[in-house]
Protein backbone atom coordinates (compact mmCIF):
# COMPACT_ATOMS: atom_id res chain seq x y z
CA UNK A 1 0.00 0.00 0.00
CA UNK A 2 1.36 3.42 -0.98
CA UNK A 3 0.35 6.47 1.06
CA UNK A 4 0.94 10.21 0.74
CA UNK A 5 0.75 12.68 3.64
CA UNK A 6 -2.09 15.20 3.22
CA UNK A 7 -0.47 18.63 3.42
CA UNK A 8 -3.22 20.66 1.77
CA UNK A 9 -7.01 20.31 1.68
CA UNK A 10 -6.77 20.36 -2.12
CA UNK A 11 -4.95 17.00 -1.94
CA UNK A 12 -8.24 15.24 -1.12
CA UNK A 13 -11.42 14.41 -3.03
CA UNK A 14 -14.73 12.90 -1.92
CA UNK A 15 -14.33 9.12 -2.04
CA UNK A 16 -10.57 9.08 -1.38
CA UNK A 17 -9.32 6.52 1.13
CA UNK A 18 -7.32 7.88 4.09
CA UNK A 19 -5.70 6.22 7.10
CA UNK A 20 -6.94 7.04 10.59
CA UNK A 21 -4.15 8.86 12.45
CA UNK A 22 -5.03 6.88 15.59
CA UNK A 23 -5.12 3.23 14.50
CA UNK A 24 -4.34 3.39 10.74
CA UNK A 25 -7.77 1.99 9.78
CA UNK A 26 -8.88 2.79 6.24
CA UNK A 27 -11.63 5.42 6.03
CA UNK A 28 -13.26 7.08 3.03
CA UNK A 29 -13.70 10.83 2.70
CA UNK A 30 -17.37 11.87 2.69
CA UNK A 31 -17.10 15.67 3.11
CA UNK A 32 -14.45 18.38 2.82
CA UNK A 33 -14.81 21.86 4.30
CA UNK A 34 -12.29 24.65 3.68
CA UNK A 35 -11.64 27.23 6.37
CA UNK A 36 -13.68 30.44 5.84
CA UNK A 37 -11.83 32.92 3.68
CA UNK A 38 -9.53 30.38 2.01
CA UNK A 39 -11.76 29.30 -0.88
CA UNK A 40 -10.29 30.42 -4.18
CA UNK A 41 -6.82 30.75 -2.67
CA UNK A 42 -3.96 28.30 -2.39
CA UNK A 43 -3.44 27.94 1.37
CA UNK A 44 0.17 27.08 2.14
CA UNK A 45 -0.64 25.44 5.45
CA UNK A 46 -2.82 22.52 6.49
CA UNK A 47 -6.29 23.94 7.11
CA UNK A 48 -9.82 22.65 6.80
CA UNK A 49 -12.06 19.92 8.15
CA UNK A 50 -12.33 16.44 6.67
CA UNK A 51 -15.22 14.09 7.47
CA UNK A 52 -14.61 10.36 7.05
CA UNK A 53 -16.64 7.18 7.38
CA UNK A 54 -16.20 3.42 7.09
CA UNK A 55 -18.52 0.64 5.87
CA UNK A 56 -21.26 -0.43 8.28
CA UNK A 57 -20.57 2.47 10.64
CA UNK A 58 -23.51 2.60 13.07
CA UNK A 59 -22.66 6.10 14.32
CA UNK A 60 -21.71 9.54 13.11
CA UNK A 61 -18.92 10.32 10.69
CA UNK A 62 -15.41 10.96 12.02
CA UNK A 63 -14.11 14.55 11.88
CA UNK A 64 -10.48 15.49 11.36
CA UNK A 65 -8.94 18.96 11.52
CA UNK A 66 -6.03 19.16 9.09
CA UNK A 67 -4.26 21.73 11.26
CA UNK A 68 -4.10 19.17 14.11
CA UNK A 69 -4.47 15.68 12.59
CA UNK A 70 -1.91 14.01 10.33
CA UNK A 71 -3.83 12.21 7.60
CA UNK A 72 -2.35 9.99 4.92
CA UNK A 73 -4.13 9.39 1.61
CA UNK A 74 -3.98 5.83 0.27
CA UNK A 75 -2.76 6.02 -3.31
CA UNK A 76 -2.78 2.34 -4.23
CA UNK A 77 -4.47 -0.48 -2.32
CA UNK A 78 -2.98 -3.25 -4.46
CA UNK A 79 0.71 -2.70 -3.73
Amino acid sequence: MITTPVINIRDLRIGDIVLSPINKDQLFVVAIFAEPGTLGFQPADKTGTIYCDFPDNPGDVIEYDLSKDDLERVDNLNI
